[in-house]
């Protein structure tokens, strides 16, 4: 049976007249979505603005500040709308667009870092 390929982000380009459309649904790094396509996808349009449907529960502190570095380096103007939940990471980096817009039903979580700790007692007290 052949494997599915799942993409975590669907870009539509309607003309140079309109924005670009990016959907951001899923989590950000290991699994479904990584800062290097969202880098690629913003160099495959050049300066075009671009609105970012995002939901996701977050993820990947790095790859959620790479896809920060990236929107903010794009040339076009960016809006981030939360299409559903956007937490955590994903947060920071709805934060790095131009506008952000959000409607009534749709929810933004935002909460200090958190790490894990794991080793003898040395690290874990460090930690």
């Amino acid at each position: 049976m052949a494997k599915k390929n799942k993409s975590w982000f669907t870009l539509t380009n309607q003309g140079d007249d309109q924005p670009v459309k990016v959907w951001i649904h899923g989590d950000i790094g290991s699994y479904d979505i990584a800062a290097i396509d969202l880098i690629k996808a913003l160099q495959s349009i050049g300066s075009q603005d671009v609105h970012f449907r995002i939901q996701s529960y977050g993820g990947s502190v790095y790859e959620g500040l790479a896809m920060y570095n990236a929107i903010k380096a794009h040339k076009g103007k960016t809006v981030g709308i939360v299409d559903g939940l956007v937490a955590s990471i994903s947060s920071y980096f709805l934060m790095a667009c131009d506008e952000v817009h959000m409607p009534e039903n749709a929810k933004l979580m935002i909460h200090d870092p958190a790490i894990g700790a794991w080793g003898g007692e040395d690290e874990l007290e460090s930690a």
